[in-house]
């Protein structure tokens, strides 16, 4: 694992994402979650139970490996 640095440039794809794609109740977005998203090259996989993160990486034409929530249910990407 290598930590990866969240400059400018990465920090104003955030919030392009976060602004294009979050919707209160349809998709929640977080700001960490934009961060993910804006820091994932092309090669990376995100892993995530959450529904709005794969939704919105699968848009972004991102890898997602959905994992099973608290309840055993996997994201519909």
């Amino acid at each position: 694992m290598s930590v990866l640095v969240i400059d400018t440039q990465v920090a104003w794809r955030a919030g392009e994402i976060r602004a294009a794609h979050y919707h209160r109740k349809a998709a929640a977005l977080s700001l960490a979650d934009c961060l993910v998203l804006a820091s994932a090259a092309p090669e990376d996989r995100i892993a995530t139970s959450d529904a709005a993160l794969a939704a919105t990486a699968d848009t972004l034409d991102l890898t997602v490996i959905p994992l099973p929530d608290s309840t055993g249910h996997h994201p519909n990407i």
